[in-house]
Order: C-alpha cells, then structure tokens, then sequence
C-alpha cells in the first residue's frame, strides 16, 4: 500500500509543469515534502508543520506539544525564525499566524529562542523606539512601531514574554495564556542532515534564452500599457519602474525607496508606494496618505494607520480595530471589550491590552480598580473645545514633546562631563505610567542601560572617557505614551562612586543627592564609616535624614530599594530615661524628632515609622533605623544583618554641583485633553484627580497636593499611595462643615489641619495601603484608626497609658495628657514627669495591695506604694544601686526585685500579702521567675481572707438594701420605747396630784424606789 501511495505521489510531481511571462533571470527553486500542512525549506532543510486548535492554545502548551511529536522519525520543536526566508516561508507559504519558540520568561528583555539543544540569546531589550537591539546581528521581524502601537514590539508588559507570528508577518509578544491564540508553528531538524531524503525532494529552474540583465532594465523606456502587463513592473508617478510585488521579503520591502509594506493585506505585500512622491498639496488627496511631520521636520507624505485609510466597506471591516458606519471606516472602540465583566480593568490582561492599543487610554485608581476608555483630543476641533486643549509649540524644539510621539532628546548642548563611572537620568517630577527613557542603540556597544519604570529611573554604566559620557548622556531619548500635559522635570547624575546599586539621584528642591548601596549584613556604624568616605562634588556622603513626608516620597520613588536600608537616625536615653531619637550618627540628641516609644511617645517633627516602632530601649543602649521597601522606618540593633544596605545622601546645592547633575525640563504641545474633561461618570470617577458633580466632570480642590503633608492639610482629603494622588474622600468628610475650633477637637475621629481647618482623621483611609501610608494611623480590626488612643476595644484602649476609655465615647487622649505640672500634682489618677512628652500622664499603678501591684509588670512596690516600674532603663551600676531593681546576669538586664531572681528555690517562695505571688516558667524553652497572673493572685488573696489568713481583704461589692433595712428597724424600736416611758411618766404625774389633795395610796414609798430611778434613766 505505502509503496503505491508513494509511486501515486511521484506520477504527480512528474506531471508538474511550470510556465511564466516573466522576464526576470532568477533561478527559481522548487520544493516539495510529504504531508498535510507540512513544508520543507532547502534554506534550512528543515520540515515545518502547521498545527491549529479547536480551542486556545498557550504557548507552553505549543511547545509541550512539539517537543512530544515527532516527523519521520526527528523530533519537534516550537519553531525558530532565524532569517527572512524562514519567517516569509511561514507566513507567506503557510499564510498563518501562531505561536513561535521566542520567549524572555527567564529573563524580561532578553529574548531566546528554545530548541532542544538549549536556547540562544537573539534581542536584547524592548522595541527599537526603546532601545532594544539585536544580539550580534541575528535575525528579528519585530513589529515596528505604529502599525497596531506607538512604540512597536517587544514591549516591557508584564507577562507579555512569549513570541507570536502575526498574519502580517510581524512579531509581537504575548502573554502566555492568550484566549485569541489557536494555532503554533512546530519545526523537525536541529541540523541539515536530520530530516531523511525521502520526506522531501527539491528542484531548480534556470532561465536561459536572451534575457535581461536586470530589473531596471525590464521596465525602463515601457509605455504605460505595457508596463501595466508585465509582471515584473509597476507604473509610478509616470515612470515604469521594477515593481514592488516581487519582493518577498518584508525587511528589503520596508528598505527598498518607493515600496511599501502593505500589512492590511494577508500576508502582508510590498506594494508601490503611492504617497511617498505627493506634494503636501495633493498629499490629502487619497485617504491612504498624510502630511508627516514626525519622521522629517519638512514634512513627507507617508501611509496613514488610521483606519480611514480604508475606502470601502470590506477592506475596513477586515482590519480587526475598524468598523464601516455611516460610509465611512471608522476605528473601532477596543477599549470596552478589554474591561473584566464587572466594567473594570483590574486584572493584568485587560491593563496590558489596553495599554497596548493606541486608540486607548488606561486610568489606574487607588480604590477603584481602573478603566480603559478610548482615547479622546486626538485632533482638537471647535466640536471638542470644552474637552481638549491644544498647548501650542512645536515639538521639534528643546524643552517640548509630543504625547505618544516620536523619543524626544532630553539633554543637548555642552555638557561639562567630569570622570564619572556612568550616570542616572531620573524623571523627578510628575512621572506617568507611560513614560519611558532610553539610551540609543548606537551607544549601548560601550555602555551598558537598564530602566525601572517603577521609580523612572535610567541607570547608564561603562567605561568611558568625558567625551564618551557626554556622547551617552546626548543620546538619552524621552518618550511617553501618556496623555498627561504636566510639565516633567528630568535630572541626570553623574556617578562618582563605584558599588552603587540605585541613583544617584538629584533631589533638586532639596538639594540633595542619594543612592542606595547595596551591602549585604553591614552594621549601622559600618555603613556611616563606609557613607562618610564617598563623596559628591567634594562632599562626604551621610547617612539619609528624612525630615519631610516629600522627602521620605521622593527617595523611595527615586531610588528605592527592594531591601531595607539604613538611615541616619539613631535613638538614646535622655536623663530622665526617655528614648530620644534624633537625625544624627555621631552626637545623640541634636536635631531630635521624636521623643518616646511606640506606646508613650511624639512627634517633634516628621516620622514615618511602622506600626509597633520605634521599640522600647534600655538605659545605656543606643538603637538605629532602617527605611524598610514601602518607606516605613523600623528600628533595630547596630549589628542587626537583616538591613540589605544603605541611603547615603550628599548636601550639594545645585549652584554647587558643577558637572555632576543637570535639570531639564519637558512641557507637553499638541491636542491633549483637559483635566478632567472625561464625559462618562464612570471615566471621572476613575480618575482620582477628578469628581463628577452635577452630571459634570471636575477637577477636586484636592488634586493640588502633592505629598501626605500638604494633603493632609486640605480638608476632606487623602492620599492615594497607588496613584500618588491627593483625592477627594469617600464618603464626604463629616468634619468639614465644623468651623469652631474647639468644637472640632472635642468630635471623635476630626482633627484640626495646620491652618486651622476640620478634617476627618485617619477614618478618611477606605483601604489598609492608604492608611499604613500615614505615620499617625494604624488599621485596628480591618478600620483605620489614629496611632495614639484609636483602639476599638476597651482592652487595647487601656494597655496604652497614655488613653482612657468611656463606654459611649470609646478611646480617647486621657485628660492628664492637658494638664499643667500643678494640676497634674494635684490629681491623683495622673502622674508627673518632666522627661515625658507630654510630661503629664495617666497614673497607670494605682493598686493599694502589693501583690496586686506586682502582677502589672509595668509598676513596682516600693515600701507601701506602688510605683511605674523603670527598671528596665537602667543600665549594671543604676541598677545595683535601686533597692527596687535587680540585675539578671544571665541576661544581662534589670528587672524589678519582685520576683526577679535567677534561681528556682528563691522564686517560688516569694510572698507578697501572705500569698505566693511568683512562678518558675519556660520562655521559648529558657526558664525563669515571672510574676503570676492577677486573675490568679486575686484568686489566692480571696481564699486567704476566706481560711482567716491575715492577709489584706480585696475589694467587693457591698449591698446597701439590707442596712437600710436595719436602720429602720432601729428607728422603730427606739419610737416604741420613747412611746412606752411618756406613757408611764404621765401615769406618775396623775398619782402625785391624787396625793397632794389628800387621797391615801398604800404602795407610795415602793412607787418612789421604783419610778426614782427610772425618771434618772430617762
């Protein structure tokens, strides 16, 4: 059977026969293979199989699939594309589109192809509008930019990091779960010889007879007839000229003058270009051409991508982003079917579809989850002149750039480049999600870039010498998808110090440089030793002190680190054994912002801790802070290895920096809309700068801001982390409408703003992110409440000395925190201490009864009082010297005498009013004396007064019923008796009278003895 199969094949092939009209001498080269949808390239010798899915396919998918297939005997692979012929043997034999074996998932930006011999690195970077380049000249067809995008791929999307062949025979990249994608390209041979001979068979033709000597030979001196009928000509701006449709390749046809790359068609066909020898005058005349200003400053009239370049109904609706309505192609608005069903753009692959069509804009929100609408202001028009504004100036001059257009140079004239390792360029002010900068392609063979788009920031390093640098630095190109008009400030920094892992970076309204050094487990005092000997423009570096909330924004979105790093914060005991911290690493105590703990302390000035910190200390220790990757501060341990390294900052005013940093600035020209000129409710409500009022779109009076500071400032605002927006709250701040002063700071959750404003107070945060954010709130049971007395509960509310709690009004500042130190003295539920800030305080040990004193661990007994147990401040010889402390050698600490021993025998026998009051316990596998709990010492008291122990009687709760009934009972009694005797008294006045008028009574003398002294009595 399989031999009359292949002898009923080769009948067939004898019988091909080939005939052509045309006069070009090429060879041609014929192939054939066996199987359905199965090609054999001579380039390669390679089989090439077309498989296509009934459902979508993921790329790993595709290539499981043919890595676990094989053809005649050689195995599969995903295919790889390694040159014209190959990618136009795919695309223009197959005339298919799917999955290729291109993917940077090892490593984003770096290309690969897969094979089962390895990989081999091909491109390196994003698209060419952003840098990226070939790797030693290997072969790509990435699609250029603006044919379905501004930039062109491969992007730096997330997840976008596997290579598909499009049917226009572009390249694009791919997330790899993609629900369009059905089909993948499996190629069989890794060398020329794997594929067996009898699979396939090729044959070449030679022209022979009088032919041409060339191209343009054919065609030259044609009239038009007769150049219309031969197929190797084309008729163009009345000339015959060598025709475009017989180039096959897509790269020649974008390089050859007068061609064009039509990719509307499938395959995609070079074709004549019929706008490239317009007149700007006649250039409009066909729909398919535009005056281009972009590519050539004197302008060229070029291909449109627009969709209105279709002219009929079938051409327009075959292009996937157009639509016919109204006779005319329109561009289909994308943007909606991105959205996930709940009308958001909330999952990456709707943000990255979105941000990948040029006819979309993406609105990232805080609270929300984000919208993509189609893009408005394209052109401004008196139709569109209460959305769209146009900023007037030309794009081509310094200081100006055109949203979504061409990479603009940042930096140009002199630059005076001193010896430098590299340099940073940092967009500083203003950064959108679309911005871009980049370093040519043509620079990258001696300096080596990289750019976070996180912090827009782009790090240069190389060898070079001033004149390289300087030659580096001009080349550095701005480009931005975004339709922001706001001005971008863009700073570069020279590097003057090696081993920098991010920045330097200019902080200009500060004047201040810093970068992050990377150094693994150093110790605080190792990396102000290692700070203070690098320098900037002939300053020493220190370690970073954060004395604003810009600041602390401003060096986590520059140069922020993905480890904690150490800054120049340091924390000590004062005389009075108070934590001071101050913004110093060699004097304690100068510049000092922050007195207290996390539970009893205050801001002097700008802190940004995390929740928990700073920690308590001990008397003589001194503790250090490390800013932590969100910008939260923490403290820690000199020799504590978990810090990744450290902020070194340099105080340079810019008058002063020389060649080591240069400002520029960038304005937005063009159409582009106005703030908050959205005309959907859902599109303004999305935008966090913007509040939809009376079926209007609005800017707020928030939007102004520009840090948690100058937020926090304006009443009914917060601060957005994600956006970094100052919006309005949600729902409306009930505090606004107070307008008295005191009436505002006696309303539970307002507060009073710098300028003497009512505000909501940290219950303005709808989300943890937001309030983390804020050094003076802490989220409490999924609410954001303040740091200091915002607890919901009463036990959380009590633990904090500094708070009391009242069974209507919750937690709340407790009233000693007002009082002055007479006042304070004066009552007795507060205590006074000059070293405390505030110095006034809640008495927090009012216990009578020393066991119950005892249980507390934060007091002490002290003869018959009980005292705030300060032990633990207190360094060996203070400690010694307190008859109420006792030093642990074993841990090397103080701790309170009361059942602070080190031995078993000594604990669990000391007594405190008759009971036991201490136990020997395990901690963390360690044993020692702690205190018992009070619930169990009260237990114990109450069964010593119940046996007649002499021990102290606790406090109950007396009933009064029972002796106001005994009261009355009295009062009776004694009614009664004083009832009895004025009865008996008046009797003996009656027999005295009988006496007097002579009557005789038998008894008188007994009555006398008898009544005498009852009447003393009485």
């Amino acid at each position: 059977y399989q031999r009359r199969v292949m002898g009923a094949y080769a009948s067939i092939l004898s019988a091909l026969t080939f005939t052509s009209y045309s006069f070009s001498s090429t060879p041609r080269v014929f192939t054939w293979s066996i199987g359905y949808n199965v090609f054999y390239s001579s380039n390669t010798n390679h089989l090439y199989y077309y498989n296509s899915t009934p459902g979508y396919i993921s790329w790993t998918s595709a290539k499981a699939a043919c890595e676990s297939s094989t053809l005649y005997g050689v195995p599969g692979y995903l295919a790889t594309v390694s040159s014209p012929i190959e990618n136009n043997l795919l695309n223009w034999k197959l005339a298919k589109s799917g999955w290729i074996g291109a993917t940077d998932a090892a490593s984003e930006a770096s290309w690969l192809w897969t094979t089962p011999t390895g990989t081999s690195n091909f491109w390196v970077g994003q698209n060419e509008v952003y840098g990226g380049m070939p790797v030693n000249g290997m072969y790509s067809a990435w699609e250029p930019a603006g044919a379905t995008s501004v930039s062109g791929d491969p992007t730096n999307m997330p997840g976008d990091n596997y290579g598909f062949l499009s049917y226009t025979g572009f390249w694009v990249d791919r997330p790899n779960v993609s629900p369009n994608i059905f089909s993948f390209f499996c190629e069989f041979g890794v060398t020329s010889s794997d594929v067996p001979s009898y699979a396939y068979g090729t044959a070449t033709l030679n022209v022979t007879g009088c032919a041409f000597d060339s191209a343009t030979a054919i065609c030259a001196g044609r009239s038009q007839n007769s150049c219309n009928y031969s197929p190797d000509c084309e008729w163009n701006a009345a000339t015959c000229v060598p025709g475009c449709n017989t180039v096959s390749d897509n790269d020649d046809c974008l390089s050859r003058v007068g061609c064009h790359l039509d990719t509307d068609s499938i395959p995609a066909l070079c074709i004549v270009d019929i706008c490239v020898t317009r007149t700007k005058e006649n250039c409009g005349s066909d729909k398919k051409c535009y005056w281009d200003t972009e590519t050539n400053p004197n302008g060229t009239c070029s291909y449109q991508y627009t969709c209105d370049r279709f002219t009929d109904a079938d051409s327009c609706n075959a292009a996937p982003a157009c639509t016919y309505l109204n006779g005319q192609c329109q561009t289909k608005d994308m943007c909606p079917t991105y959205l996930t069903a709940d009308g958001n753009c909330g999952t990456t692959a709707c943000q990255q579809s979105c941000s990948n069509d040029i006819n979309c804009e993406l609105i990232i929100s805080g609270s929300e989850s984000g919208l993509c609408i189609a893009k408005e202001c394209t052109t401004c028009t008196t139709d569109n002149a209460n959305q769209c504004n146009s900023i007037s100036g030309n794009e081509l001059d310094p200081g100006n750039f055109r949203p979504g257009g061409l990479p603009k140079q940042v930096f140009s004239g002199s630059v005076n480049f001193g010896t430098s390792l590299g340099f940073t360029v940092s967009i500083s002010k203003n950064l959108q999600t679309h911005d871009q900068l980049f370093l040519l392609p043509s620079t990258t063979s001696t300096f080596v870039s990289s750019f976070d788009s996180r912090l827009g920031l782009l790090t240069v390093t190389g060898s070079g010498d001033a004149t390289q640098l300087t030659a580096a630095l001009l080349a550095v190109r701005f480009v931005s998808n975004s339709r922001s008009p706001l001005e971008r400030t863009i700073v570069w920094t020279a590097m003057a110090n090696s081993g920098t892992s991010i920045g330097p970076v200019y902080l200009s309204e500060d004047g201040l440089f810093v970068e992050y050094v990377t150094a693994a487990q150093i110790s605080q005092n190792a990396a102000a030793a290692q700070c203070a000997r690098r320098t900037m423009s002939g300053v020493a570096g220190s370690l970073l002190r954060v004395n604003s909330s810009r600041i602390n924004t401003e060096v986590i979105s520059s140069v922020g680190a993905t480890l904690s790093g150490w800054m120049g914060g340091m924390g000590t005991l004062d005389s009075s054994s108070v934590p001071v911290w101050s913004w110093s690493a060699l004097t304690a105590g100068t510049d000092v912002f922050f007195r207290g703990n996390a539970m009893i302390g205050s801001t002097l000035s700008f802190s940004n801790y995390m929740s928990g910190e700073p920690s308590s200390m001990l008397l003589g220790s001194v503790r250090y802070m490390s800013m932590d990757t969100s910008g939260k501060w923490e403290t820690r341990d000199n020799n504590d290895n978990g810090v990744g390294g450290y902020y070194c900052s340099y105080v340079v005013p810019l008058a002063a920096a020389g060649s080591q940093v240069q400002v520029a600035t960038l304005g937005a020209v063009g159409c582009l809309p106005k703030p908050c000129s959205y005309t959907t409710e859902a599109a303004c409500k999305a935008d966090l700068a913007c509040q939809f009022v009376n079926g209007q779109c609005g800017s707020t009076g928030c939007s102004a801001a520009t840090d948690l500071d100058s937020c926090n400032n304006l009443p009914g605002c917060y601060l957005d982390v994600t956006t970094k927006t100052c919006a309005v709250t949600s729902p409306a701040d009930s505090c606004v409408g107070i307008t008295d002063p005191a009436q505002c700071s006696s309303t539970k959750g307002c507060v009073l703003t710098e300028g003497g404003k009512c505000t909501e107070g940290c219950g303005k945060y709808a989300d943890a992110t937001n309030c983390a954010n804020d050094p003076n709130c802490v989220v409490e049971d999924g609410q954001c409440v303040p740091k200091l007395c915002g607890s919901l509960t009463k036990e959380s509310c009590l633990s904090n000395a500094k708070c009391a709690w009242d069974d209507t009004d919750g937690c709340s500042p407790d009233h000693c925190l007002t009082l002055s130190a007479s006042e304070c003295s004066a009552d007795p539920t507060c205590a006074y201490s000059e070293g405390n800030s505030p110095p006034c305080g809640k008495n927090i040990c009012t216990y009578t009864n020393e066991a119950l004193c005892i249980t507390d661990a934060s007091c002490a007994w002290d003869v018959d009082t009980c005292v705030r147990n300060n032990c633990g401040l207190l360094a060996q010889t203070a400690c010694a010297a307190s008859p109420l402390c006792n030093w642990l050698t074993t841990t090397q600490a103080c701790v309170r005498t009361q059942c602070g021993y080190e031995d078993e025998e000594s604990c669990v026998v000391a007594e405190a009013n008759g009971v036991l009051i201490c136990q020997w316990v395990a901690t963390g596998g360690v044993y020692g004396c702690a205190t018992k709990s009070i619930d169990d010492v009260s237990a114990e008291l109450g069964a010593a007064a119940d046996s007649g122990d002499q021990g102290e009687c606790t406090p109950v709760e007396k009933s009064y019923g029972a002796l106001l009934a005994v009261l009355i009972v009295i009062v009776v009694v004694l009614c009664a008796a004083l009832a009895a005797l004025w009865y008996k008294q008046r009797n003996l006045a009656k027999e005295k009278s009988f006496a007097a008028m002579g009557a005789s009574y038998d008894e008188e003398e007994d009555l006398d003895s008898r009544e005498q002294p009852m009447m003393m009595e009485l």
